[in-house]
């Protein structure tokens, strides 16, 4: 005999004496024919005006199909790319490379995803069923609703479980041995969820609205709308910038391009536009040629498309906090992920053409700015080896910011 019983679930008798919860009522089951591998203990709502809880023992199946809601999703693996790149090329062909047409431009990704990518959900997944198993799956439900205890429906369960656990070995010594599990182990551990049988249930669903999200953002983001002095508004960009002026406004190359395509990391959340990393690695020559003249455009221009200034905001639960309240929950931005191109060549620029920290020339070239620095009235400046300071003296705290900043 085994004793079914998980640690983690609420104790079946509260005592108002002592204050304390207990579990005095044990459940047992046979280990013979695997039957306690099976059974699973559940503590059910407390009696009205009772101290108790009763318990319920469920015979779960051999092999439980894991529920999802139906949530339609590209399924990436089935993909035609080169089918995908072909189509998204024809489609701009004649499409300007300017960002007000960065919309069409992701209509038409949309387009060619839908008509070459499979795109569904299956509501129940069993890992490790294939085609040919799949029939003594359906004659083990049927046996296992009839009589979950007869000696036909244990037999069946026993070959079944020996034939998904075969299958799933074999797919994790195909997963494990081209991976890296040092740098990669949130993959791995995801994978050893899906390959188990987990019958710990989800956490229930926050019954929270957008509005209260969004209201506690803005609580939180509240500043000072009498700040003084008010922010400087920099001057738009209506001419357009010469090339060749900076090294910093150099234009993209397509080598460039292609470097940063392959840096990207699969798996990764789309933004607004709802374009994937794998989508992007798969453009064809004229779609990866449209969206390097698309940002050297915006890097003469100093205009971007409407979309990269919106992000998705994403409400993520704080380790051990309560999901009821709204303040318990953190914020992360899904940007898109061509802005993360974009926006991933300055530092580069940077790297190359500044001057990075420790370097030879950074002190000498620090004491030559730093050595003209103009002395305003009322301040005085201090130079350091390694920083400057400014300085000021009044009455009252307005005065000294508004010498400091005058």
């Amino acid at each position: 005999m085994s004793l079914i019983h998980d640690p983690k679930l609420p104790a079946s008798f509260n005592s108002c004496i002592w204050r304390r919860g207990y579990n005095p009522d044990l459940e047992f089951a046979s280990n013979t024919n695997t039957i306690a591998s099976q059974c699973e203990k559940v503590v059910l709502h407390p009696i009205p005006h009772s101290q108790h809880r009763p318990i319920e023992l469920r015979v779960n199946a051999v092999i439980v199909p894991q529920t999802v809601p139906f949530r339609r999703r590209f399924n990436l693996k089935k993909a035609n790319w080169e089918k995908f790149a072909e189509y998204l090329d024809l489609y701009i062909k004649d499409l300007p490379a300017l960002p007000i047409h960065y919309d069409t431009f992701v209509k038409m990704i949309k387009k060619s995803s839908r008509q070459n990518i499979p795109r569904g959900c299956r509501t129940k997944y069993s890992p490790g069923l294939n085609e040919e198993s799949k029939t003594l799956y359906d004659e083990y439900v049927n046996r296992f609703e009839s009589d979950p205890f007869s000696a036909s429906t244990l037999e069946c369960g026993d070959l079944l479980t020996s034939i998904v656990t075969e299958s799933r070995q074999r797919r994790w010594r195909e997963f494990v041995e081209p991976t890296d599990l040092t740098h990669n182990s949130r993959k791995a551990w995801k994978t050893i969820r899906i390959l188990g049988n987990d019958y710990t249930k989800a956490q229930p669903v926050p019954q929270l609205t957008a509005d209260q999200f969004a209201h506690q953002l803005l609580v939180n983001s509240q500043g000072n709308p009498n700040h003084y002095p008010p922010r400087a508004k920099l001057p738009k960009a209506d001419v357009t910038i010469s090339e060749g002026t900076s090294h910093f406004t150099r234009p993209f190359s397509m080598d460039d391009l292609c470097n940063a395509i392959k840096d990207m990391k699969n798996n990764k959340a789309a933004g607004l536009d709802d374009i994937l990393c794998e989508q992007i690695k798969h453009f064809g020559p004229l779609a990866l040629q449209w969206l390097l003249d698309m940002l050297n455009q915006s890097l003469c221009t100093n205009r971007i498309p409407k979309i990269w200034r919106k992000s998705r905001v994403i409400a993520l639960l704080k380790p051990g906090k309560d999901p009821s309240i709204p303040k318990n929950y953190r914020p992360i931005s899904l940007l898109c992920h061509t802005y993360k191109l974009f926006e991933s060549w300055q530092p580069k620029q940077m790297a190359k053409n500044g001057l990075p920290q420790d370097s030879v020339l950074a002190p000498m070239l620090f004491n030559i700015y730093t050595n003209d620095q103009p002395a305003y009235p009322d301040t005085r400046r201090f130079l350091l080896a390694d920083d400057l300071s400014i300085s000021a003296q009044g009455r009252t705290f307005k005065e000294v910011e508004t010498t400091l900043y005058f």
